[in-house]
């Protein structure tokens, strides 16, 4: 997890109000634009961000927004009853300045050229009441009367934004639609099934370990082929010594030898190439066996792989014997994730994605029987080894009776020849099988580094589906956390035995929680934490009364609460 402070251009302000945010430190920010406004933006796409600021928490800037909107030509009644809640949200009547009041009075009452429907309905009760907050001309039960009419939706913004606002009576009434509403979501929405998704970090793309580029030097090629032609040189001088010499054994044995060279040579290249490359593989899968020290990178992967390997297992085998099992194949994975994913911005928690799939895949190789499928494509047929060495044997025999020919016809230069002809064929053969077999070696690489990084990109792209399908809304995790104060809050009434109305005041303090945790939030929204400290000061007229505890976010579980009492 990343601890760092966030940006400069980030504040943390406490308002000591109902959603307040404190001590807020970045995690992971996803890539969502529900908050952007568009270069160009109309007025209605700036009241619909402010309309999301506003369900998601956020009504300093939904006031702002939304008021922008109005200004702009965005006039309507949904507007102006979504701007009043904003205005007033977690505020009492005395809490706003002389300007705001009379802004309140303004917007709320100049509805009427307006068509009849729901808001303009909202707005007639609203307006009511602030006439009751101005004057004070009216019993507030009055008031107040036309807002337990108003749709469920409607009186449950009312009670959320308004509360402070609000009589005893029409909060009663509206406090216990509030706290069976927040009884029925809390866990709505599949809540325990997929608000993991909302803390997962980012998923880092795929990628699989490149070949190294074929170590061919710049002139092995020249040192090849000069051989390759010294040695045709001499190969045809012997070859003329035994025309002269008019021989026929030695001819046959001359052609025998350069057919038998040929594809004796072209097997042994084979040959040679696959056990190298059968040791490579084989130094390859012992490379992570030890343990990496400390707890940098190297660790927290090693850690990763253990627990995923522990856990994407065959049914019927025990943790320890599949540890072992998959001790050196795991090592090699584990190695290879290190070395291509060793980033400074690189955390595990990233990278979770791609050990987990590549546990399952090495489970379901192991029971396919093709885990350690390089020892079968890099195994040498008994009839290559039989004919490899049959062929040079000949070669060898009949070279040898074109050697000694060629000595008697010529002695000196025919034992030239021959020792030119050996040394260069010996070196030339040196030369060739090391450039053949590292452009094999890196075709056959390049091939299984495509097939490898094609398989991880195709997990990488379903596992970002997966994610973005099962990530809550801000609509959804606001919904759940208002959920969860509307019943801590309930909590501490009960115990309390305090109606909703029998409060003068209240402030819920909400902030991260100490200790591990997960932090996130989408592209200008609100930092959402795995666990919050919810702390609660409720004003009666006995005195004040002060309730804390930890909520576990993931569950929607609260821990011990910790109670103190203040007498006036």
């Amino acid at each position: 997890m990343n601890s760092n402070p966030p940006p400069a251009n980030e504040t943390t302000t406490n308002t000591a109000s109902f959603g307040a945010t404190v001590g807020i430190q970045a995690n992971n920010v996803h890539d969502v634009t529900i908050y952007q406004i568009p270069p160009h933006a109309t007025a209605a796409d700036k009241y619909r961000v402010g309309y999301r600021y506003l369900q998601d928490g956020v009504p300093n800037r939904a006031k702002d927004l939304i008021g922008t909107a109005l200004a702009e030509g965005y006039d309507n009644p949904e507007a102006r009853f979504h701007w009043i809640l904003s205005m007033f949200s977690g505020r009492s009547y005395r809490d706003l300045n002389k300007a705001e009041r009379h802004s309140l009075q303004l917007f709320a009452s100049q509805y009427h050229d307006y068509p009849h429907d729901e808001y303009t309905s909202a707005l007639t009760a609203l307006t009511e009441m602030l006439r009751h907050l101005k004057s004070g001309e009216t019993a507030p039960v009055i008031a107040e009367e036309g807002i337990p009419k108003l749709r469920p939706d409607l009186r449950a913004l009312i009670d959320r934004h308004l509360g402070l606002v609000l009589s005893g009576a029409t909060r009663d009434k509206l406090w216990q639609d509030t706290r069976e509403k927040a009884q029925a979501e809390q866990y709505s929405r599949g809540r325990n099934s997929r608000l993991w998704a909302y803390f997962h970090p980012k998923p880092i793309p795929a990628r699989a370990k490149k070949p190294h580029y074929p170590a061919v030097g710049e002139f092995d090629h020249i040192r090849a082929v000069a051989a390759t032609v010294l040695f045709a040189l001499a190969a045809l001088y012997l070859g003329w010594l035994i025309v002269t010499a008019v021989s026929v054994v030695a001819m046959s044995s001359y052609v025998a030898s350069v057919t038998a060279g040929y594809y004796g040579l072209r097997l042994a290249f084979r040959w040679r190439h696959s056990s190298r490359r059968f040791r490579q593989e084989e130094a390859a899968y012992q490379t992570g066996r030890i343990a990496p020290k400390g707890n940098g990178f190297a660790k927290s992967v090693y850690n990763s792989f253990e627990r995923y390997f522990a856990k994407y297992r065959p049914a019927e085998t025990e943790i320890g014997d599949w540890l072992r099992i998959t001790e050196a194949a795991r090592g090699r994975l584990r190695s290879e994730i290190s070395e291509i994913y060793r980033q400074q911005e690189t955390t595990v928690g990233r990278l979770n994605w791609l050990i987990g799939y590549l546990a399952r895949d090495v489970n379901q190789r192991w029971q396919d029987r093709t885990l350690y499928d390089y020892q079968q494509r890099h195994y040498v047929p008994i009839r290559t080894q039989v004919g490899c060495v049959l062929l040079l044997a000949v070669m060898f025999v009949t070279a040898a009776t074109v050697v000694v020919t060629a000595i008697f016809a010529a002695p000196a230069p025919g034992a030239l020849a021959a020792v030119t002809a050996l040394l260069s064929s010996r070196y030339a053969a040196f030369r060739w099988e090391h450039i053949q077999s590292e452009k094999r070696r890196y075709q056959e690489q390049c091939v299984d580094h495509q097939e490898e990084l094609g398989r991880r990109e195709a997990e990488y792209k379903r596992w970002r589906a997966k994610l973005d399908a099962t990530r809550p809304s801000e609509a959804d995790m606001e919904t759940w956390l208002w959920c969860d104060k509307i019943l801590f809050i309930d909590n501490a009434l009960r115990h309390y035995r305090l109606s909703w109305s029998g409060i003068i005041s209240h402030t819920l303090v909400q902030g991260p929680a100490g200790g591990e945790r997960k932090r996130a939030r989408v592209k200008g929204g609100p930092w959402r934490f795995s666990h919050y400290h919810f702390t609660l000061f409720v004003i009666t007229e006995d005195g004040v009364r002060e309730v804390s505890s930890k909520l576990n976010f993931l569950k929607g579980s609260f821990g011990k609460q910790d109670r103190e009492n203040y007498r006036f």
